[in-house]
């Protein structure tokens, strides 16, 4: 053993790196309202920072496109693959009794999406628009209303 190898300090076990703790781990030390905001910021960190990589992904996509198209190689990027690079968690779901049942099943379909930001369309009704959130609002409203309701059976003793 060299001198100057006893004389460095010894590394610090994984345990205790500063990587590795969290103020979770300790309930004495936030509240639970601290707690909340924490992971509240957290959350759109996290979508904010799978927005950008979707947007960019887009943007990178709509430029070989154009090169595409300058080259006559390709006429148009497909939709499906405009869907892959959309910056947001879309769901197209239809108003009434299939809310729910479609609901799950685009969220369980979609599940690299779910930290991009939301966005409702409601198909097969007629109506169509811009979900600047009265959308989004009136989507949560109803799911919550038929999950509550008796008849449904979610919550029935």
């Amino acid at each position: 053993v060299t001198a100057a190898a006893a004389a460095a300090p010894a590394p610090a076990p994984a345990a205790a790196t500063a990587a590795n703790v969290s103020f979770f781990e300790f309930p004495f030390f936030l509240d639970v309202t601290s707690k909340t905001r924490v992971l509240h910021i957290h959350a759109v960190l996290q979508m904010s920072k799978v927005f950008e990589q979707a947007f960019v992904h887009s943007a990178w996509v709509f430029q070989v496109q154009k090169i595409l198209e300058e080259n006559h190689r390709i006429t148009k990027i497909k939709g499906d693959i405009r869907k892959v690079t959309c910056p947001y968690l879309v769901l197209e779901v239809r108003r009434g009794e299939h809310l729910i049942s479609d609901t799950l099943s685009q969220l369980e379909a979609k599940q690299a999406d779910l930290k991009k930001p939301l966005k409702v369309k409601y198909v097969g009704g007629g109506e169509e628009g811009l979900d600047l959130g009265g959308v989004q609002k009136d989507f949560f409203q109803s799911i919550i209303q038929q999950i509550f309701d008796p008849s449904y059976g979610m919550f029935s003793p």
